[in-house]
């Protein structure tokens, strides 16, 4: 499809699925190709010098001219098709928020999650690559009304952005719910951690709220604090607890309204 044609499709979808407005879209990342031809250029030239050393006997001059070629030719066959498989798998992908949802097209599926309802997986990963500048990389798995999973992630355009959004949108679609639940003496459920109004757990140890001074994530894991130490909560990753970012602000409204008694 084109460009005019996707964006005709998704806001079919939205309308459809009653996303409300139009917020933002997001196209997929792209490729630096002008990086990519200079590293063809210096391997063209690199070669060119190995070759004319040789014809002027400088076997020396040739053999070091010659690694430069060889590396820059490597780096060059390498990142020309990383870039082209990249742009063979996002052609016509599209990211897309509206005010009471998102709809993603992907790979030609389309996916859509309402943010009352979905549960959203978060992985998170910030790492420097080669003594440059830190790099994160996004990954959301997102539900559809049908229980349907669907992934998006920094193959997209600023991340950072419409990942913020995301997690903000839902949190304050689905906290007033968790809440009233809570308070009507539910026990709610992320993963194997869980709270009631009276205390947080995961699987079969559990703390007070009075007890509790907050919530905090160290190296991919959740920890709360409990008298002034950090423990951690359990064992399982925080990309693996659906709807973190719920839970946490679930946690500082629960331990608030204890503090404040």
């Amino acid at each position: 499809m084109s460009e005019v044609d996707v964006a005709r499709h998704v806001a079919g979808v939205a309308a459809g699925a009653g996303l409300g407005s139009h917020r933002a879209a997001y196209a997929p990342t792209v490729i630096a190709w002008n990086r990519i031809r200079t590293v063809g250029a210096i391997a063209g030239v690199a070669l060119a010098a190995t070759v004319l050393a040789f014809v002027i006997d400088q076997a020396g001059l040739a053999w070091i001219t010659g690694l430069i070629a060889i590396g820059a030719s490597f780096g060059f066959a390498l990142d020309a098709a990383q870039a082209w498989w990249h742009e063979r798998e996002t052609a016509g992908n599209r990211l897309a928020i509206y005010d009471h949802g998102v709809v993603a097209v992907v790979g030609g599926r389309t996916g859509v999650a309402r943010f009352d309802s979905t549960t959203v997986l978060q992985k998170i990963v910030r790492k420097r690559a080669n003594g440059g500048p830190v790099i994160t990389a996004c990954t959301y798995t997102l539900t559809d009304p049908a229980g349907q999973h669907f992934v998006i992630d920094s193959s997209f355009v600023h991340a950072d952005q419409w990942g913020q959004w995301i997690q903000q949108a839902v949190t304050e679609a689905q906290l007033p719910q968790a809440l009233a639940a809570v308070q009507s003496g539910h026990r709610l459920g992320f993963g194997d951690i869980w709270l009631t109004a009276s205390e947080i757990g995961a699987r079969n140890k559990s703390v007070p709220w009075h007890q509790v001074q907050g919530l905090r994530t160290v190296s991919g894991y959740a920890e709360i604090s409990v008298e002034d130490r950090w423990f951690g909560l359990n064992s399982t990753s925080i990309a693996d607890i659906p709807n973190f970012f719920v839970l946490h602000a679930l946690v500082e409204r629960l331990r608030g309204y204890v503090s404040s008694r």
